[in-house]
């Protein structure tokens, strides 16, 4: 993979520098006290993590701006509910009415973002460093496919199910549509099968590397991508394979 701005080829994946710029580091302590009854020995063990500038900068996509907007709503119910406390009942009773508010309001921005966290991932696992000019740049599927670490972590509060829930979304309700397909459509095709295994072809669309919501949905407009729920498989279809043998 070459660098776009400086032609380098000294170039990893965003994920690939974060993994290698990042450390976990242990600290153990040990100290004696003394008073004039008594003695005795303590421990102690504190941990964290070390990341250079350049992985800090390639680090992944997190969802910590939802949790702190729940906190911030517990908190709200919390103040507000003080007011009203008048005994241990009301005391815990605000104190679940707090959690209650917190934990639907992480729910509902976890549902309502699930789609947006999704592209931010997938952009993510296309996104390369260049060592020599540090350069961040999106290679395109096709390029960037066989060259990812496998499988890519899911963000924070976004799992595997969720990846493949949106395209499966994508193939049977399509929101891109086209009437014929370009280049960018059929080099998607082929990378989808590329990846593809077994009669009929059938692949993740998930791993190694999330496949662009765009392409998935156009190639399903087009009749050449489908999705059968009873199995949760994704799968070429005939007309799909005939495009590519040029039939």
């Amino acid at each position: 993979m070459r660098c776009p701005n400086c032609g380098s080829s000294r170039t990893q994946s965003s994920y690939a520098v974060f993994q290698q710029g990042t450390s976990t580091w242990t600290s153990r302590s040990r100290g004696s006290w003394f008073s004039t009854r008594s003695w005795g020995i303590s421990s102690g063990q504190s941990s964290g993590q070390r990341m250079s500038t350049v992985a800090a900068a390639n680090q992944p996509p997190s969802s910590d701006g939802e949790a702190m907007i729940a906190a911030v709503v517990m908190l709200l119910v919390i103040f507000v509910g003080v007011a009203w406390v008048d005994s241990i009942g009301t005391f815990f009773l605000v104190g679940l009415l707090a959690m209650l508010a917190g934990g639907v309001t992480m729910a509902g921005l976890t549902n309502l973002t699930r789609e947006s966290r999704a592209a931010e991932h997938e952009r993510y696992a296309r996104t390369w460093y260049c060592r020599q000019c540090g350069t961040r740049f999106e290679a395109d599927l096709q390029q960037a496919n066989g060259h990812l670490p496998s499988p890519l972590p899911a963000p924070n509060g976004w799992g595997l199910s969720d990846c493949r829930a949106v395209r499966a979304a994508r193939v049977v309700n399509p929101m891109q549509r086209a009437r014929l397909p370009t280049d960018r459509d059929l080099a998607g095709l082929q990378s989808i099968f590329d990846r593809s295994t077994g009669d009929p072809l059938t692949f993740d669309p998930c791993r190694p590397v999330p496949i662009d919501l765009g392409i998935m949905s156009r190639l399903a407009s087009l009749g050449y991508l489908t999705y059968d729920a009873k199995d949760d498989s994704f799968r070429i279809t005939p007309t799909g394979r005939n495009k590519l043998q040029g039939k």
